[in-house]
Parts: structure tokens; sequence; C-alpha cells
């Protein structure tokens, strides 16, 4: 079933009791028009989470233009416009943004039960404040902590911290995440890792005869990142090793994206942007490695993603970092100095990195497969049942 409705908030309300009975609620603001965004990636992967636990869930996320209900499988896809009626509800209810506001009011008018998890700060708070525990559990899950180095990375800091004394439980993405967030101290909390699906139409042969193995890096530039690391990692490499950069994200990045083109331009590395999954997933495939520079993850997916695809990790030190992939036995190298690292890329074999992909394909098949995961979400229903 498929509808596009258009006509009042009542009559969509209306039209939404006629849906199946729903066990979870997954409640996001990004849904798949940011394909390379990790909260995207893990919410539509935790839906798939749910729907392998036989459960049937409800997706709730932004619609561009109108009202979309979708039913394929388990799974019901809910978009909410931004309409101006809802911005209205949200700046009346203090709702800091309109699926929020709808929610509230849909819920409540429906009467449902179940889960609502909500992976999304802005939401958090509001919605376990507005959600009466009578009707609903409210899972609140954690991934990256807001540092507090500008007055609205503190703002969405605070509203984090405050949204945790108003769930029934807290899953935290990593120990990582857990430690961040000072969660030691809530007896209702638990570690999860992401599910990370493994595409399979990865490239395991290179496009380019290189001499020397090639090595990618995927993320987006800001400092948390380290692109100021991979810049003098670029520099202390000087094209020795064929390098690729997919960059995700060039918001507030003006003098890394300058940089990096003009390293560019002397040979140094092949830049990547505005890259389709597919596109994307085939240059991993033809890589030797990944290179992680990042100062910090709360969880590594692109780590775990070229994993599965047979990529091992060459990467700084950095919490997260080395708790996504732990040791050498995992198909990681770390490092705690660029030099160490750029030797490490200058000097290893063909050989010895696909060794360190088949471990990394292992350990990450393992630990971050679908029915690992499903196992650890379905000891928290119970829980909470």
């Amino acid at each position: 079933m498929s509808l596009n409705l258009q006509g009042t908030e009542k009559a969509f309300e209306s039209d939404f009791k006629k849906l199946p009975k729903i066990d979870v609620f997954l409640v996001s603001k990004f849904h798949n028009n940011f394909p390379f965004l990790g909260i995207s990636k893990s919410t539509l992967e935790l839906t798939e989470v749910f729907e392998n636990l036989n459960l049937t869930v409800c997706l709730i996320t932004e619609s561009e233009y109108f009202h979309v209900v979708e039913v394929k499988r388990n799974l019901i896809l809910v978009g909410i416009p931004r309409s101006p009626k809802l911005f209205k509800a949200m700046w009346s209810l203090k709702l800091p943004h309109p699926i929020a506001a709808w929610i509230v009011n849909v819920l409540e008018y429906v009467k449902i039960s179940g889960i609502v998890v909500v992976p999304i700060v802005g939401l958090q708070s509001v919605l376990c404040k507005h959600l009466s525990p009578s009707i609903v559990k409210r899972i609140i899950t954690l991934h990256t902590p807001y540092s507090k180095a500008t007055v609205m990375q503190s703002l969405f800091h605070k509203i984090q911290k405050d949204s945790l004394a108003h769930g029934d439980f807290i899953v935290a993405n990593s120990r990582t995440t857990f430690e961040k967030f000072e969660l030691s101290s809530f007896s209702n909390v638990g570690v999860i890792p992401h599910f990370v699906a493994r595409n399979l139409i990865s490239r395991n042969s290179s496009k380019f005869e290189n001499e020397r193995p090639s090595f990618i890096w995927i993320g987006s530039l800001n400092y948390r990142k380290g692109v100021d690391r991979l810049i003098k990692l670029i520099l202390l490499n000087r094209g020795r090793n064929p390098l690729e950069v997919v960059w995700t994200s060039t918001r507030f990045s003006f003098i890394y994206e300058y940089c990096l083109q003009g390293l560019s331009r002397l040979g140094f590395v092949r830049l990547h942007t505005r890259l389709s999954e597919d596109e994307l997933v085939s240059l991993v495939g033809n890589a030797s490695g990944l290179i992680s520079t990042s100062r910090f993850e709360s969880f590594g997916m692109t780590i775990v993603e070229a994993g599965l695809q047979g990529k091992g990790l060459v990467a700084l030190s950095a919490p997260g970092v080395t708790e996504t992939l732990p040791n050498k036995e995992a198909g990681a190298r770390f490092y705690s100095k660029l030099t160490e690292l750029n030797s490490f890329l200058v000097t290893s074999s063909e050989s010895e990195l696909v060794k360190m992909g088949k471990d990394s394909q292992i350990y990450c098949e393992a630990n971050y497969g679908l029915e690992e995961i499903s196992g650890k979400w379905k000891k928290l229903f119970l829980t909470l049942n």
C-alpha cells in the first residue's frame, strides 16, 4: 500500500489507525536523502534488525512535499512534510522540529502502544517528555556526542544530557560513547553496536595497474575527522602510494577543500565527491586498504563497511577507532605518529594487506552482522516487556 495524503492532518491520523499493529516506532529526522550520513545509514539498518526479529516497524521521517505512507512487508514508512501548520504547532508546543509536534499529536490521538526508538538529538528530550511511559517504552539511542567547542555544540550537548533522564532505556552505540556520556551512573543503559549491512557489489580487482598498494580515505572535511592530519600525510607520502579521498560533506571546510585540490593538481591524491553508493562501494573494492586519521569516532561505520569488503584499516590511534577494529588480529594497524603510518603505507606488501582484509572481514561479520546485533536488541526488548 502506498498513499499520498494531502488532506487534513486529522484525516491522515484516521488513516494511520488502519495500519497493521505496530511494535516499534523508529523516529528519525533523516531517512534516505543523506546516503553517506552515518545517522541515516544506522537508522535504515536498524529497521532491518527489527524486521529480522519479526517486529512491525514504523519509520517516521521527513517527506519533502506531502504526507506519505508506504507499507512494505514489516516496514511502514511515514513521511511528514515541513508544512506551515506543523511549524505553528512546533512553536506553540515549544518543540524543536515539526516531526516532533506531529508525532506527539498522532501518537496521543491513535493511542498506540509499543516501543519508540529515537536516535536524533533534537527529538530525544521533547518526545520522551511528552510521551507517557504508560503508553510506550521510550528508548534513546546515542551516537556521536557533541563537544562544547562552540555555543551551538554546547547547546546540543545540554539537550543530549537532559534527554537521558526521560528515557526508559538508553542504548549507546559503543563503549566510547558510553564513557563520553558518563553513563555509568544510569541503571537503564546498555551498549549495542550498529548492524552494518554488507554490500554485495564490491569489486576486488583494481581499476588501476598500481605498482604500489592504493589506499582510500572517506569522511567529512572537518577537524574531528582529522583532515589536517590527512593533508600532512599526503605531503609525507608525495604520491608514492595511490591515495583516494572521498569527502561526504564540505560544510565550513573551504580551506581543507582548497588544500586537497592543490595536492590533487600535484598528482599526490585523487579526489572524489558526489558519488553514488554503488560508485563508492566500487572505489572501496578497488583499494588495498582504508586510512583513518580521525581524532574520535563514536562508531566506525565506514571502517566496518570497508572491513566487510575485505579491506584492512591503517589508522592513527583514536577513541572509537581502536574499539571498532581493536587489534592486529582484527585486521587493523594503529600508529601514534603520521611518519609511522606513512612508513607502513610505503613498505607494506599486497599480500600483507590481503591478509589484513581477510582478518577484518571475519571480525566484522562476527561482531556487526545481522544475527549478532538482532540478538542484542531481542534481549533488550525482553527486559522491557
